[in-house]
């Protein structure tokens, strides 16, 4: 028994003919006409939810932070290849602070401003978050 059905696929109507087979039945190939088209679907492969690690709101805010400092915030999210600073560290504008992986690119985040660093709050290896803080800068 051949069946008619309209499948909506993000917001694209597709007229469709669905054969019901029994037991004893076997598949037919059906040619699409003029007005039809042929659409394959598959299923994606299940992806298992990333890793984040979240930041209170009370340090994510932007400079400068409640301790008298300047927060440097991810730009993206991504994971932590590399950390060049250390707490004590003097930095100036514009001096590496860490690689974010995003996307299979590295990505070196320079520092926005010029300081002593008096916190950090990644390490290699953590995901974070975009506008996730990175640390704080004096």
């Amino acid at each position: 028994m051949l069946k008619k059905f309209m499948v909506k696929v993000n917001g694209v109507s597709y007229d469709v003919e669905v054969q019901e087979l029994g037991n004893d039945q076997q598949t037919q190939n059906v040619q699409p006409t003029q007005s039809q088209q042929q659409v394959q679907v598959t299923k994606p492969a299940e992806a298992k939810p990333a890793e984040v690690k979240k930041t209170p709101e009370s340090i994510k805010e932007s400079s400068p932070s409640a301790s008298g400092g300047n927060n440097l915030l991810a730009p993206l999210p991504g994971t932590i290849l590399d950390v060049f600073v250390k707490e004590g560290d003097k930095v100036n504008k514009g001096d590496k602070i860490v690689v974010i992986e995003a996307m299979k690119m590295e990505n070196e985040i320079p520092s926005e401003f010029s300081g002593v660093v008096s916190k950090v709050y990644v390490k290699k290896g953590d995901t974070v978050d975009g506008d996730q803080l990175i640390c704080t800068i004096s």
